[in-house]
């Protein structure tokens, strides 16, 4: 995979995905231009060909910015059919995430997306606080200038680069072996950074007037289809 195409998948976010973030939460829909400029770039399903698993993984980490249920196509592209799920986050992802096609290797490939999405989402969330706290001022000062307030989101950047750094040596390992444990060790990082990034902003962290509170639904969700997916893995097991 070519730096090219992490440049343009790059532009695609800023310039399509982040502006439909909140439109593709509030329908429960993926427009369809998202996916055609997806299949255009030939990102859809890029995990079912010969492309390297961390590259793979850096693309889904990089549209997680944008929105985590849009990422998991990467891997999963049917996700955009079936039945709509009543889920707390995910909004416009489908039933069809669980392709199973090659399980168990397919599970813990998605897995591994999911924590990669995480992360994504979560760093986003972080950055959008970052900026919040740059522009607020209590007692004679800017936010971000307060020492507790920058050491919390230091630490939960820390916490997230050592979650992403486990997820890359996982997509290393030909037998991805430890996938389900550092996907889940990934989606605890981000929760507990999105909902530190909530608290952040104050009251106006839990109001749809900011990302956060979206990107903390997603994160839940993203742990929770981890949950769903070991359950398929008992159930086949059993």
């Amino acid at each position: 995979m070519t730096d090219l195409l992490l440049q343009t998948v790059d532009a695609f976010a800023a310039r399509q995905l982040y502006p439909a973030a909140a439109l593709i939460d509030a329908t429960d829909e993926v427009p369809a231009s998202i996916v055609d400029t997806m299949r255009e770039i030939g990102i859809v399903g890029l995990g079912d060909d010969d492309a390297d698993l961390p590259d793979v993984l850096r693309v889904v980490e990089a549209l997680g910015a944008g929105s985590a249920a849009v990422a998991l196509l990467v891997v999963a592209p049917a996700a955009t059919t079936g039945t709509a799920r009543a889920r707390t986050g995910l909004r416009g992802l489908r039933s069809g995430v669980q392709t199973g096609c090659d399980f168990p290797a397919e599970h813990r490939r998605l897995a591994l997306a999911a924590g990669a999405a995480a992360i994504g989402a979560a760093r986003h969330a972080l950055k959008e606080t970052a900026r919040y706290l740059e522009q607020r001022r209590a007692f004679g000062q800017v936010l971000i200038d307060v020492p507790v307030l920058a050491a919390a989101l230091r630490g939960r950047e820390a916490d997230l680069d050592d979650a992403a750094s486990a997820l890359w040596g996982c997509a290393r390992d030909p037998l991805l072996g430890r996938a389900p444990d550092v996907a889940r060790r990934a989606t605890r990082a981000a929760v507990g950074a999105t909902f530190d990034a909530i608290q952040l902003h104050g009251g106006y962290g839990y109001t749809t007037e900011y990302q956060v509170e979206r990107i903390a639904r997603d994160c839940i969700s993203l742990r929770a289809l981890l949950a769903e997916l070991d359950d398929v893995a008992a159930a086949r097991a059993s």
